[in-house]
């Protein structure tokens, strides 16, 4: 616990523009890369995270690092319970996937202008996971089925990623983000191809 709070201590120095004692060493493991580093099956350790909990445990103890953001986890599960389009899993080797998708029609730009937040949940979020595009109460089934994932099994994975982080004597830090309206509609709303014929065209 002493060697946490020093590299604490060290860090908040930094953040109010004190001298460190030393540039503190600020990692983030990506998915993949720790199932490929302690040699694991992505596609079966994303499905039963138990052994990437292990796995994440072993990437910690080899090496030394002050901070990590633990792990950014898009479990495939509840994309498979949304029908999602927006990220799949790769069936080869299990890799999590952004394709391209266009989910906002040229002529629905008018509605999206009138009432943003109608649009996207009338409109665009059922073209983005198909599950949430059926007729009542299968949509309405497919949400709560992602919302009790989230509740259950997701917060349980990071419970457990906190633990061995802390037992690892490495300090977690979090921060925010937001979307530029831009990166909104040229990513999940209209796609870099059609956004850039919009660019010209419109």
């Amino acid at each position: 616990m002493e060697n946490v709070q020093a590299k604490l201590d060290n860090f908040m120095r930094g953040v109010r523009g004190e001298k460190m004692d030393y540039v503190p060493i600020m990692m983030d493991f990506e998915p993949t890369y720790i199932c490929e580093y302690t040699k694991q099956d992505c596609i079966r350790s994303f499905w039963d995270y138990d052994s990437f909990i292990a796995g994440y445990d072993q990437v910690m103890k080899d090496f030394d690092i002050d901070l990590t953001q633990s792990v950014v986890f898009l479990p495939p599960q509840k994309n498979a319970l949304l029908g999602s389009k927006v990220w799949v899993q790769n069936r080869i080797n299990g890799y999590m996937q952004h394709p391209e998708v266009t989910s906002l029609l040229p002529e629905e730009y008018p509605e999206l202008i009138e009432d943003p937040i109608h649009c996207i949940a009338s409109r665009v979020l059922p073209r983005m996971y198909t599950e949430l595009g059926r007729e009542a109460p299968y949509s309405t089934m497919a949400f709560a089925k992602a919302l009790l994932y989230e509740k259950n099994q997701v917060h349980h994975f990071y419970d457990q990623i906190f633990e061995k982080t802390m037992e690892n004597n490495a300090l977690l830090y979090y921060g925010t983000m937001f979307y530029a309206p831009f990166d909104l509609l040229a990513d999940h709303l209209r796609g870099i191809t059609q956004i850039s014929m919009d660019l010209r065209r419109r």
